[in-house]
């Protein structure tokens, strides 16, 4: 069962959703000990997201005629879930996210000893950070270049220039910021009617919830590509498009990229526009995860989407929400962390350091495709088409509400990989990475799409005809690499991953061990 933290987390997700979510007899959560060494009870959180997902799902099933199931949740492997970057292997190989360690993505002192970081990952963010503190690109020379300024004037010039900052705020703070208060005002997901077309249902499933659902991605980096990976876990049909020539890290493809077709095309041709609106004309789900205005700027209002497809169910997730002075800026997990008070709450005197796990990406990622599955339920009670709104901001103020400085963690051993690990063969080789985290007792989420590289599928390609009768098998099986000792590349044992890694300040122990066991010593 839930314990008490786990149904207070279920019932303040779910307050924006229709759907009643209330029985939770078929719900299992199994209590195993933490292994994210925290204050910040990252796992109960975490958990609560994944069941009431997990019941979602199954309640949507049960709609379209499927029995009724036995979820399980495993507490420990919920948590292992915030650090999926972290558990991914290639042939028993750690897949590696060392580059994304850059002196700009770091904690850096003002004049006034107060603490401010910026995300200089991408190389587009390191050159505007480099630009505007006019320095060297060295851990020294930046802290010598923001000695020299407040972190007032810092977040003022970075939302203008548009790099992702924020000062490092408690909770309390954040609460008085405006921004915080607007918030506080919101639901963690949000939903609302858009349109008034008529009712859509959806057909009865033959072997899965989600199956016969299109969901058409324009995302990058975790929480909104990490929707398609949830939705199509369980039947749906992914296609993400993607710009040829954007940057991207390959572990986070890898991480979010099951049960996804990938397909290149440029919005701002003729050719990409018209692959859009053939997709988009024939998706149930447009889920969109960049900057504020971006599809407006490229011709694509809300009313030009309702007109291509007047049932559509529109995600957008930002980092800081839909209104607001800080509506605008840029933002990663860092950044979120950082303004609302987790950080604060995991950092030692003088010490800025991150919750060692992504815990705002995914957990936007879970609460964003509750949302959708929500939107999916109403559409076809009520009809019309439907908006959902999810950011990193909120999803972390949830974290920043439940603490306990008293938590102990158990480190992560083998046995916790051969638990929750699983062997899946691809054309590039074995891929060993996390299981779903909820279990489903007579629809199990299985992968209908292995992890492609970006563009791995042509235009031509567009959405699945036949739906088949029968569940899938698995593709994949518990990890033999794990149980026989061939994964290589060392254990996080407390939990640890990009959010811990960006910079010295907070590159924690656990970390930095990782890191030694797989660089080359040649």
């Amino acid at each position: 069962m839930l314990n008490q933290l786990q149904q207070q987390i279920v019932a303040e997700m779910t307050k924006g959703c229709a759907m009643n979510l209330s029985d939770v007899d078929h719900l299992t959560v199994e209590q195993t000990p933490d292994y994210i060494k925290a204050p910040v009870r990252a796992h109960d959180v975490v958990t609560g997201f994944t069941a009431a997902l997990g019941l979602a799902i199954e309640a949507l099933g049960r709609e379209r005629g499927l029995p009724k199931q036995q979820i399980t949740v495993d507490r420990r492997g919920a948590g292992m879930m915030l650090n999926s970057l972290g558990f991914l292997y290639q042939n028993g190989w750690k897949v590696p996210v060392i580059e994304m360690i850059q002196a700009t993505s770091n904690f850096f002192p003002d004049k006034n000893d107060k603490w401010f970081l910026m995300v200089g990952e991408y190389s587009h963010f390191r050159r505007a950070i480099l630009r505007y503190l006019d320095c060297a690109d060295t851990p020294e020379a930046l802290e010598r270049a923001t000695r020299k300024l407040t972190v007032e004037q810092m977040e003022k010039d970075c939302a203008k220039l548009g790099i992702p900052g924020a000062i490092l705020r408690t909770r309390d703070e954040w609460s008085r910021h405006p921004q915080g208060e607007y918030l506080a005002s919101t639901p963690p997901v949000f939903i609302k009617q858009i349109g008034s077309a008529g009712k859509k249902p959806l057909p009865p499933a033959k072997a899965r919830p989600l199956e016969g659902v299109r969901v058409l991605s324009l995302t990058h980096v975790i929480a909104g590509p990490l929707v398609g990976r949830c939705l199509g876990e369980h039947g749906a049909d992914v296609i993400e498009l993607r710009h040829p020539h954007f940057p991207e890290h390959p572990p986070f493809q890898i991480d979010t990229g099951w049960n996804k077709r990938s397909m290149f095309a440029d919005l701002t041709l003729s050719d990409g526009k018209a692959k859009f609106e053939e997709l988009l004309s024939g998706c149930d789900v447009l889920v969109y995860g960049y900057r504020r205005g971006g599809l407006e700027r490229l011709g694509y209002p809300r009313e030009k989407l309702l007109e291509i497809n007047p049932n559509l169910i529109l995600l957008r997730e930002t980092a800081y929400g839909f209104d607001g002075p800080m509506e605008t800026w840029r933002g990663w997990e860092q950044n979120a962390q950082t303004a609302v008070g987790v950080a604060a709450e995991c950092s030692p005197p003088d010490d800025p350091a991150l919750m060692p796990g992504l815990g705002c990406d995914y957990g936007t990622g879970f609460l964003a495709a509750l949302g959708v599955v929500d939107a999916l339920a109403r559409r076809s009670s009520e009809g019309g088409a439907w908006e959902v709104h999810a950011c990193l901001a909120r999803t972390g103020m949830i974290y920043a509400a439940h603490t306990d400085p008293e938590a102990v963690a158990v480190p992560l051993t083998n046995a916790d990989l051969e638990k929750h690990c699983v062997d899946h063969e691809t054309p590039e080789g074995i891929f060993t990475h996390l299981a779903p985290a909820a279990r489903f007792s007579e629809t199990p989420a299985t992968c209908t799409v292995h992890s492609m590289l970006l563009g791995g599928v042509p235009m031509s390609e567009t959405w699945l005809e036949d739906v088949p009768d029968t569940q899938a098998p698995l593709s994949y099986y518990p990890s033999e690499l794990a149980r026989t000792g061939g994964l290589h590349g060392g254990i996080a044992e407390y939990g640890s991953c990009v959010a811990t890694a960006c910079g010295k300040a907070s590159l924690q122990p656990d970390y930095a061990r990782e890191v030694e066991q797989v660089r080359p010593k040649y």
